[in-house]
């Protein structure tokens, strides 16, 4: 009986993996293919050469799921076919471009950038401290706003969350609570078409809930800098949940 050897790892951005979007599976796939084929040990100068069953049994996947997943790539670009053997796979410049090189930080806005090049005396200490204090400042800020939509007997009325957020008259029926006008500002915010979904309705709804409205801002400013993004919703989902309390 054959011993099936496994990778041991893989490294995955997942940055990189929600803006192009792919799954856990499609990305190790792609991974996998881009290992094999730049192994120095590597017979095909370049190119992956493992059978479909190879990958799957490496990742401990299922053929079809590895098929879908080169097909996806192929699609995507990510993924190319030796022009002569269409067996022989490896990946494009397109993901080393997008996934293995990182020419700025992920995590920075412009305006942070700008504060760090002001000083090349700073230690790495004093600027970890000073990208703090501007998180939050815009997550105190945020409260601040919260705050001051409050009377002083309680939470300020319906129709003064929709005038402040200055939402389309054909829904402002629809709404009963403040956090429904929030996700509604938020959506449109983002650039979203429509009304929000169920699934952004019900993370907001549950940020107010547990009180972590600071953390949707922050979620919000990280979109707003994010550059050729897929799915900015599920990508605020992932800051959202990447946030610290």
């Amino acid at each position: 009986m054959n011993k099936v050897v496994r990778i041991n790892y893989t490294i995955i951005n997942h940055e990189a993996r929600v803006r192009l979007g792919l799954t856990i599976n499609e990305y190790c796939v792609f991974d996998l293919i881009h290992n094999l084929a730049s192994n120095p040990k590597n017979a095909q100068m370049g190119w992956c050469y493992a059978r479909k069953e190879t990958l799957a049994g490496y990742l401990d996947l299922g053929r079809a799921t590895v098929f879908r997943a080169i097909k996806k790539g192929l699609n995507l670009r990510l993924l190319e076919k030796h022009s002569d053997q269409p067996a022989l796979l490896k990946a494009t410049s397109e993901w080393f471009d997008n996934v293995m090189i990182k020419t700025e930080s992920q995590y920075e806005t412009d305006s942070l950038k700008t504060r760090h090049q002001a000083s090349q005396s700073e230690t790495n200490q004093s600027i970890k401290m000073r990208v703090n204090k501007d998180i939050d400042k815009e997550i105190n800020n945020e409260r601040d706003r919260q705050k001051n939509s409050r009377k002083s007997n309680g939470l300020s009325t319906i129709s003064e969350v929709l005038n402040q957020y200055e939402l389309p008259s054909q829904i402002n029926g629809q709404i009963e609570y403040e956090w429904q006008a929030e996700a509604i500002r938020l959506w449109q915010e983002l650039g979203l078409n429509g009304n929000p979904s169920q699934e952004f309705a019900k993370h907001i709804k549950s940020a107010f809930k547990k009180k972590q409205q600071g953390k949707l801002s922050v979620a919000l400013s990280y979109c707003k800098d994010a550059i050729g993004v897929r799915d900015i919703e599920k990508l605020f989902y992932w800051r959202y949940a990447n946030e610290a309390i």
